[in-house]
């Protein structure tokens, strides 16, 4: 005997050997299907795929197969899916507070926050941070780097160069104005000009 599925209601059909490769009437919706060779393998479900079943309330039938599951879940939009728990699991290492219904989009946005501020210092970073006299841990976070580098950059003067381009936006440079400051100032003023 070969059991298989009707593919429009999902009734267990059952046929003997000899009707292979001919079509059987189900039962319930009368729709013909293709007696297959052989009784195809249900994969179950995954737990993950089960555990969106209970969050959208889907009722599922006692033997739903993992692919006929994931069609059903395709009509969800990932975007309302629910965060997994190896997702909150990474997420809490992070050091993340989150309500425990957080989706899983929203999730992934606030790993991204954070992971971002985890990232190395670049090299071309490191090499402008020695040459102006900062220092600093071999390994250094990029956040890290940023804020030594703000705080040496309030200390320095302009360069030559800042001074030429302030002088032809026509700023005015404030007494003891550092290499940080003067650049903020170039900046407003270049977007003032270009009308940013």
């Amino acid at each position: 005997m070969i059991k298989f599925k009707c593919t429009v209601c999902n009734e267990m059909l059952e046929a003997p050997d000899c009707m292979i490769g001919e079509k059987l009437e189900c039962p319930i919706c009368r729709c013909r299907r293709k007696v297959p060779k052989e009784t195809p393998k249900y994969a179950r479900p995954t737990e993950r795929q089960l555990q969106l079943a209970r969050f959208f309330k889907i009722n599922l039938q006692p033997d739903i197969s993992k692919q006929e599951l994931g069609e059903i879940l395709k009509e969800f939009p990932e975007s309302e899916y629910p965060a997994s728990g190896n997702q909150k699991e990474y997420a809490l290492k992070l050091g993340l507070k989150f309500p425990d219904t957080i989706t899983m989009s929203r999730l992934s946005e606030l790993i991204s926050s954070v992971a971002a501020d985890k990232k190395p210092a670049t090299e071309k970073q490191k090499n402008f941070a020695r040459n102006i006299g900062v220092k600093f841990k071999d390994i250094i976070t990029m956040a890290k780097m940023n804020e030594l580098l703000d705080k040496k950059l309030k200390k320095i003067p302009p360069s030559e160069g800042q001074l030429n381009l302030a002088e032809e936006l026509e700023i005015d440079i404030p007494a003891n104005c550092s290499y940080y400051t003067l650049s903020k100032l170039i900046d407003k003023a270049m977007d003032d000009e270009n009308g940013n």
